[in-house]
């Protein structure tokens, strides 16, 4: 390769760095955006205008990035459910024993409660969005599916072979998913410690006779 190639090809890398870098902050925008406005005054009366205005871009760069608004509440929601597995990967490798349990309620709490904005926009949207709902369907079964390679129950509950043992597995995780609902509601409905603890006798209920 000639010398001017090589320094065309530097060239062009640098170029197409700099490239991905600006695409990367203009979809950041759009996303802090979407989520900043979500928060306000809630995701239904957001329109995509608003939110490319408080990105800074215009409709167009907005569509380069995204197909619709809850394309972007997708993505808000996927950074906040890779946690959440990164969480169930720990309760797959707990002992079934109540204080263990205990921890992992309070730590799974504590998570909900430091990215609030996106526990509410799941309270508010999913209802209202098919394709956020089947994405909720989905997650469930990611999360019997982990549970399930150490924890014989969530394993038998993944395979969808006892319907009524899946059912109480489904109703399981829709009572960890409320946990941060009633936490954070404005006249709660019961003490914290109080919660956490009645959450962590329901998973050890389940992982020992299901």
């Amino acid at each position: 390769m000639t010398k001017e190639a090589r320094a065309a090809r530097a060239a062009y890398g640098t170029y197409s760095r700099a490239r991905e870098k600006a695409a990367r902050q203009t979809r950041d925008a759009i996303v802090t955006g979407a989520q900043d406005l979500f928060s306000k005054q809630g995701y239904g009366p957001t329109g995509i205008a608003q939110i490319a205005a408080s990105a800074g871009v215009s409709r167009q760069t907005f569509y380069l990035h995204f197909s619709s608004k809850s394309a972007v509440l997708a993505e808000l929601i996927s950074e906040f459910e890779r946690g959440l597995m990164a969480l169930y990967e720990e309760l797959a490798e707990s002992k079934p024993a109540l204080p263990q349990l205990v921890t992992w309620s309070r730590r799974f709490l504590e998570y909900c409660e430091a990215d609030r904005k996106t526990v509410l926009l799941l309270l508010a949207a999913v209802p209202t969005e098919p394709d956020l709902a089947q994405d909720r369907a989905n997650l469930y079964q990611r999360i019997m599916s982990t549970l399930g390679r150490t924890h014989p129950t969530f394993a038998v509950a993944a395979s969808g072979r006892d319907p009524a043992l899946r059912g109480r597995a489904v109703t399981l995780l829709a009572q960890v998913e409320a946990l941060p609902r009633l936490a954070i509601a404005p006249v709660p409905l019961c003490d914290r410690d109080s919660l956490i603890e009645a959450l962590a006798g329901n998973l050890l209920e389940f992982l020992q006779r299901g």
